[in-house]
């Protein structure tokens, strides 16, 4: 797992994201910058949460991170703006600034 509690991705892929998951997992709810579900983390299925992330850096190479269920929730008060009737998903839009 990375080093980092959260992984934030470019807002195009975000939106990519956002699509995948919600085919998968109709009910998570996604904003554009963040996915959450609409219960405490307790009560998701974490059966269901485990999948593989590809990321990509500017020279071309590939990594997959396998995204496991145990490491996947974070608590809704964890989250700014969130709160513990929350469940977020650790990947978030980032929006590059020059």
């Amino acid at each position: 797992m990375p080093g980092l509690a959260y992984i934030y991705i470019p807002s195009s892929s975000f939106a990519r994201f956002e699509t995948d998951l919600g085919s998968l997992y109709p009910d998570a709810k996604c904003n554009g910058k963040r996915c959450m579900f609409e219960k405490p983390c307790r009560q998701v299925s974490r059966s269901s949460i485990d999948f593989a992330l590809n990321l990509k850096d500017a020279t071309g190479k590939t990594i997959s991170l396998e995204l496991l269920s145990g490491e996947m929730l974070v608590d809704g008060q964890e989250v700014t703006g969130g709160n513990a009737s929350q469940c977020f998903l650790p990947v978030f839009s980032h929006a590059a600034t020059e």
